[in-house]
């Protein structure tokens, strides 16, 4: 869930006027504001407790490296190469894509096939594992 909010505040001039509704209108206004910051500021402090807690799980849970090489055309065919490192939960629970850390990314034109398939390789010894083909013409 996202929650987003501006504020806009706007401190009007005040020493032109003598209108003391106009006044006490801008003074309910500032007040307004005020309860609203102290609202979202709370809200910010639950989301800190929450992020931390997160912070905690992910860094307890323990992932698989899963090396990949994507084969994308755009405009050009390209060679995405890299490691996922994936966290072994049940991902049935979440409605949502997950957010996993990658690293050894590289990216490849199409004419160094040869040389993404070899990193990917390279990255499959070193991290003991197979390599997860994608966007490749069926044989």
């Amino acid at each position: 869930m996202n929650r987003h909010y501006t504020f806009h505040i706007n401190y009007e001039e005040y020493k032109h006027v003598f209108d003391l509704n106009s006044l006490e209108k801008n003074l309910d206004w500032a007040k307004r504001d005020i309860d609203r910051m102290k609202e979202q500021i709370a809200l910010s402090e639950e989301y800190m407790h929450h992020v931390t807690e997160q912070i905690e799980l992910v860094s307890s849970t323990e992932t698989e490296p899963h090396v990949y090489i994507h084969r994308k055309n755009y405009d050009k065919v390209q060679f995405f190469v890299g490691v996922k490192h994936v966290p072994k939960v049940d991902f049935k629970g979440f409605n949502r894509d997950l957010y996993i850390r990658t690293s050894d990314t590289e990216l490849f034109e199409g004419r160094q096939r040869h040389t993404a398939i070899a990193y990917a390789e390279s990255l499959a010894k070193k991290y003991d594992c197979d390599i997860r083909r994608q966007g490749f013409p069926k044989k």
